[in-house]
């Protein structure tokens, strides 16, 4: 059943890659011991693997570190995220918090609400799409 819910959430990803530009496109090969991580400030780092998140559609790895915690935001654009590694916990508009472990999935319209926090027993690595540029806008509830 995992392999089946893996396999669809695979596909659910490449249908978001359609957003990328396709002169962008290019043939990489990367283990993922040789990814170049950007570290922010927060502690969350990326690497960028399609795209432009500050000019137009992209595609990201996201690696949040264990217990981190974003509180409510929405984006302005559609969202597409599979979880690769970890436990990342999702709460929605409703205060319904659910766990997503390796291989799960979920998509948010934009402009809808939701909260992230990343297990506290190790780090999350997403990789997360946008229909347009990356942005949060976060809520005061």
């Amino acid at each position: 059943m995992k392999f089946f819910i893996f396999l669809f959430s695979t596909l659910i990803l490449g249908f978001s890659i359609t957003y990328a530009n396709a002169q962008d496109m290019t043939n990489v090969t990367i283990n993922s011991k040789d990814v170049k991580w950007v570290k922010k400030a927060n502690g969350v780092s990326y690497c960028n693997v399609w795209g432009d998140p500050n000019n137009r559609s992209y595609g990201q790895l996201v690696k949040m570190p264990k217990g981190y915690n974003i509180k409510t935001f929405h984006h302005s654009n559609n969202l597409f995220l599979v979880v690769h590694s970890g436990k990342l916990y999702v709460t929605d508009e409703n205060k319904k918090e659910k766990m997503l472990d390796s291989g799960s999935y979920f998509t948010r319209k934009a402009e809808t609400k939701y909260a992230l926090r990343c297990d506290k027993k190790s780090d999350c690595i997403l990789l997360i799409s946008q229909s347009g540029i990356r942005d949060f806008v976060f809520s005061n509830n």
